[in-house]
């Protein structure tokens, strides 16, 4: 079977550790087959038994372009004729072929968020959740099947894209193994709690809630309040209402910036504060919330149903709605202490092996 694989905007972040992830799967369960993945320069390309690489340039513009008609224009060129087309990046291409694979990890796409004009958030927002549905949906046809996530992921799918429940499968992401041996202890400052935020700067990761909950901790018990510490992966700049509020409310000692942090370094961070805090009104699936778990790290986590999926099982999570922040408050209080808990153990379904068989054969299971 001849299957082509579309990764030419998988570059960075999640979709690059799905696209590694992919390679290994290949690897492992797909070596009867021949693959033919499509990537954009300076993309990883391990040599593996039966997979062929193919630089191409989709940035901008180009990408429209090559869905529409540079993808069938290339492989028909290379005398390339997929039986299979595998999508990581939230869509199809416009080809022939008996059968589609899309793996949808696009949530702009599928919540709902009240944005503000004048936030610069707004157009990204706009573009991925009400012309983005219209250009995936062109491509759709009988013979498309989706791959997510989460049950969270897939229900919104089901009812965005208005398709069979058969046709979409949830595949639950590997998550790397944890080397705790290799984690140190972060040095956080004398007598002092602290909780960490790892999160983008966009107006939906809902930073500014936690500075409103800082205010409302100074009310609830200031001698604490004044030694929580409150860490975010921003620069000072990149979310200036947040800025302004902290800076007006005189909040600064409370607010560290460390910027982008490297992973490492951030797990230790995560291992050793007093809790890790996630208000996010918009996730796929929320990577930091399973590493705090698994670190047994209490979590703060905002009371959404891919929180509360993803933490499924786990005793030292609390749930709170993102704008009741006397809740936060209280919550955040209750976690100025050592404690933590049994390391989270998520359940092994074999999610790769699971694709690599609806990919080949066209079979969800």
């Amino acid at each position: 079977m001849v299957i082509c694989v579309v990764a030419t905007v998988a570059t960075g972040t999640g979709a690059l550790t799905i696209y590694k992830q992919f390679l290994s799967a290949i690897e492992q369960y797909g070596d009867e087959h021949d693959w033919h993945i499509f990537i954009a320069g300076g993309m990883p390309n391990p040599k593996i038994s039966n997979v062929s690489y193919h630089i191409c340039h989709t940035k901008g513009w180009d990408r429209i372009k090559f869905d529409l008609y540079g993808f069938g224009c290339l492989i028909k060129k290379l005398g390339i004729e997929p039986d299979v087309v595998f999508s990581l990046q939230n869509c199809n291409v416009r080809c022939h072929s008996s059968r589609y694979v899309i793996y949808f990890h696009q949530a702009l796409a599928l919540y709902k968020y009240k944005i503000s004009f004048r936030d610069k958030f707004a157009r990204t927002y706009l573009f991925y959740h009400y012309l983005y549905p219209w250009y995936v949906k062109m491509f759709l046809n009988k013979r498309t099947y989706f791959a997510v996530q989460t049950n969270t992921i897939k229900s919104r799918i089901l009812k965005k894209y208005n398709i069979k429940d058969s046709r979409v499968g949830v595949y639950f992401p590997k998550m790397e193994p944890i080397e705790l041996r290799s984690l140190g202890l972060f040095e956080f400052e004398n007598d002092t709690y602290n909780f960490l935020y790892p999160a983008i700067p966009e107006a939906y990761k809902e930073h500014i809630a936690i500075a409103y909950a800082m205010k409302e901790l100074y009310l609830q018990n200031p001698e604490i309040a004044r030694k929580i510490r409150i860490h975010y992966t921003l620069t000072q700049g990149e979310a200036p209402l947040l800025d302004n509020y902290v800076e007006e409310r005189k909040l600064s000692k409370n607010f560290v910036y460390h910027g982008r942090i490297p992973h490492q370094r951030l797990l230790s961070m995560i291992k050793s504060c007093n809790g890790l805090l996630f208000p996010s009104m918009i996730e796929t699936l929320g990577l930091p919330l399973l590493e705090a778990a698994s670190l047994g790290v209490p979590v703060i986590a905002n009371d959404l149903e891919y929180a509360h999926e993803v933490l499924d099982g786990y005793e030292g999570v609390n749930y709170v709605i993102v704008h009741d922040y006397q809740d936060w408050g209280k919550k955040i209080l209750s976690c100025c202490s050592d404690k933590h808990y049994a390391p989270y153990v998520l359940y092994e379904d074999n999610s790769w092996e699971r694709l690599i068989k609806l990919i080949t054969e066209g079979i969800i299971e």
